[in-house]
């Protein structure tokens, strides 16, 4: 019987990782997209690629990418952006730091780590426009 409820769950709680990881970050995002005339004179450049180019690839990754995972679209690539963007920021700005003494973002940037991975390496679910559109 629980095993029959786990498996019944299984799919609206991946959905609800996938929804609520994206919406979570989409905050994110908009902080960029909506703040940028202040944040972007200030914003790291780990890449040495240049500060607008950076913003430009992070504001993608926090911002579009961010929409397309919650509604579960190009949910192989844009859950990888994402990971791929926030681990250039765990590695370089942040220095891979997970625990420190006082306020510390290397916590919450390993939960969304290990959040996107999830649905990169998952796939889009039954409840996501990826499945829908792969039946017409």
């Amino acid at each position: 019987m629980i095993k029959r409820t786990l498996e019944r769950l299984q799919e609206p709680t991946y959905a609800a990782l996938r929804i609520v990881s994206g919406a979570l970050f989409l905050c994110h995002g908009l902080q960029k997209l909506f703040g940028n005339s202040e944040m972007i004179t200030h914003f790291p450049d780990p890449l040495h690629i240049g500060t607008y180019a950076s913003f430009a690839v992070s504001t993608l990754s926090d911002g579009l990418c961010s929409i397309l995972v919650i509604f579960g679209f190009a949910t192989h690539w844009s859950p990888l952006m994402i990971f791929a963007n926030i681990f250039v920021a765990w590695a370089t700005v942040v220095h891979f730091q997970f625990f420190a003494n006082g306020a510390s973002p290397g916590e919450a940037i390993v939960l969304y780590l290990g959040g996107f991975l999830t649905v990169v390496l998952a796939g889009p679910g039954r409840f996501s426009l990826d499945s829908l559109l792969t039946k017409y």
